[in-house]
């Protein structure tokens, strides 16, 4: 490859990212201990050498308090830990069975952990194998925590109801419910997420290391939407509980910002917010909000690094225009790029995204010959109100020569249904936000239009539900867990094990301070499988996932992930790509037509012809 891309490559990068981070990582690493980089040959010994935090100024704990006003359930049964183990297996959930409950747990003195060399979980994620601990914890090293406790409430945004096997159920606004007393009968009201609870608090407090502490999960339901209802639910729950931690399921588009605002500066950690996820944000409390996927700013810099790399040196080469009078809309010339994006004010972080886009893509030589705009991003498949905008942009990018659409970030099917009925096939290349890059929503786009379709994303591969962690941990301690269920609790999955990764590597003196730095000691190396992304924290970074891939959509193939034909296919079996690894080739090169299939969903949709083995949520 020529200097040109090269330099190309060079300016598309200097978005500004993390240029120094690595090296300031490595020298983290070889400063820092921690059980993720310690020898694993002795348990004890590993317990012994794993991060002690310094001495800082984090608030006493607070006393023990009395939960009788929490509105906690008093009813229902126990499941009764397996016999002759230490709490492990159990009963099983939903429809059917039990669901384990919290004191039917007990935290093993020794931990099952697996592989070769030994891990805590199946999960390739999970740190290294700390087998055993004895000695001294610590005791009350922060608030929520204490010799044999650590605090952690799961709190429930919206006001959205679900549906799984007992059919729609809605939520029970204002109320929370202790995970170590039976489940409430009553109205089944919140049950999937309580039942949820329950499991995670089962398995995680089984599998991974707590240094003799019972992580102890409570709900909590929001009782509204606006910024102060928000703000009142985080006040109201913190003096209820002072958690240790806290995750946050948040709504779709409706980020729980103002309730993590007032968590944060009242020193309580947060996990799981998945909207506006500005740098911004992190700078709210530094060091007590910490996500699983990336920011606005991180995803952008991976966008460009794609985009710049494979899209932006190369001639037209996906396009289905090669028919049509102006030349310049055929394969093989030189590619004319649109920038396609929402114009809402109500989604500041997708606006953000799009600015660091065009910035970026501008740097490395992509010059933009025209832009369009939509109102709404939509939400799974409907009309978002973009039908006369969708008319107007395709007709002026066509006129344009517009051969590459750049589209980063916010659905709306309409626009390719306008160009399909245009007969105008350009080549699409999307970033996705987690709706884009999903198997349904994507069926409501015009098939002959997006058979072009390119979208970088982050998500992993998403196999048949059977192989999926998330499903497996599910079955291990609910065995009977109605399959119908697992959306919500494999929704959670990745938010409880950061949080569990976290409290692990920080080791037995747990504070802020000693979970940011296992964090950062975890090493910065790319992910072995198309499955499980990359997480590592660099300098000054809170978020988790590192890497991405670029799928392309075939409205012919056929999954087991549906009845219906179409999938999101993703080149060399699914391999993950850090920024700067991507090959110096154009879009097409790397693909096959043995290329797999993706079923990622992210659980705010459903499949309405499933197969066996549709996919669950991430």
């Amino acid at each position: 490859m020529g200097s040109g891309v090269n330099s190309r490559r060079r300016a598309g990068r200097d978005l500004p990212p993390l240029v120094f981070a690595a090296v300031a990582s490595l020298a983290l690493l070889a400063a820092l201990p921690s059980a993720l980089n310690l020898p694993q040959t002795s348990p004890a010994e590993t317990v012994e050498l794993a991060p002690v935090p310094p001495e800082d100024d984090d608030p006493p704990p607070p006393p023990s308090g009395n939960f009788s006003s929490l509105g906690l359930g008093s009813s229902g049964s126990l499941a009764a830990p397996a016999p002759g183990g230490d709490g492990a297996g159990g009963g099983g959930g939903g429809g059917g069975g039990e669901v384990p409950a919290g004191r039917a747990v007990k935290t093993p003195s020794t931990k099952r952990c697996v592989g070769n060399p030994p891990r805590q979980t199946e999960d390739v994620s999970s740190p290294p194998c700390v087998a055993s601990f004895t000695g001294d914890n610590g005791g009350a090293t922060y608030q929520g925590v204490s010799r044999e406790e650590i605090k952690i409430l799961l709190h429930v945004e919206g006001n959205y109801n679900e549906l799984g096997s007992r059919g729609i159920q809605g939520r029970p606004n204002g109320k929370m419910f202790d995970m170590a007393e039976p489940l409430p009968e009553e109205n089944n009201q919140g049950i999937y997420w309580l039942e949820a609870a329950q499991i995670w608090q089962r398995y995680f407090n089984e599998r991974f290391q707590t240094y003799g502490r019972f992580a102890h999960f409570y709900v909590s339901f929001g009782t509204g939407q606006s910024p102060e209802v928000r703000k009142s639910d985080a006040a109201e729950d913190y003096k209820r509980l002072k958690p240790f931690a806290v995750v946050v399921q948040d709504a779709p588009y409706q980020a729980s910002v103002p309730y993590v605002d007032v968590m944060a500066r009242k020193g309580v950690l947060a996990f799981g917010i998945r909207s506006q996820l500005t740098e911004e944000l992190f700078r709210i409390s530094p060091g007590k909000l910490w996500t699983y996927w990336p920011s606005v700013e991180a995803q952008a810099r991976q966008f460009v690094d794609y985009v710049c790399t494979k899209v932006v040196p190369f001639p037209a080469s996906f396009g289905g225009n090669d028919g049509a009078p102006d030349p310049r809309l055929h394969n093989g010339q030189p590619r004319r790029l649109a920038l396609l994006y929402v114009d809402n004010q109500f989604q500041a972080a997708k606006k953000r995204f799009t600015a660091l886009a065009r910035e970026g893509i501008a740097r490395c030589g992509g010059n933009f010959v025209t832009e369009g705009k939509f109102p709404s991003s939509g939400f799974i498949c409907c009309s978002t109100g973009n039908n006369q905008a969708a008319v107007e942009n395709m007709t002026r990018f066509r006129s344009e020569g517009v051969t590459t659409i750049i589209w980063p970030q916010g659905y709306s099917p309409e626009q390719s249904q306008a160009a399909g009925k245009q007969g105008y096939f350009p080549e699409w290349i999307l970033a996705g936000d987690r709706q884009q890059e999903e198997l349904v929503p994507t069926k409501y786009q015009e098939p002959n239009v997006w058979r072009r379709a390119v979208v970088v994303t982050n998500v992993p591969m998403t196999g048949p539900l059977r192989t999926q962690l998330c499903y497996q941990a599910i079955k291990e301690v609910s065995p009977e867990h109605p399959q119908t269920d697992v959306a919500i609790p494999c929704r959670l999955y990745e938010d409880f094990r950061q949080v569990f990764i976290g409290i692990q590597v920080a080791g037995p003196k747990l504070t802020p301070a000693s979970l940011e730095k296992g964090f950062r000691a975890i090493p910065n190396r790319p992910s072995g499988s198309p499955t499980i992304p990359a997480c590592f924290y660099l300098p000054g970074d809170y978020t988790c996932v590192k890497d991405s891939i670029a799928q392309y959509w075939d409205p012919e193939a056929r999954s087991t992930y549906s009845s219906s034909t179409g999938c999101y296919r993703v080149p060399l079996g699914g391999r993950r790509f850090l920024m700067g690894d991507w090959p110096e080739t154009d879009v097409t090169a790397e693909r096959s037509p043995n290329d797999p299939c993706n079923g990622y969903t992210s659980g705010q949709t459903a499949d309405p012809s499933p197969g066996p083995d549709a996919p669950i949520p991430q």
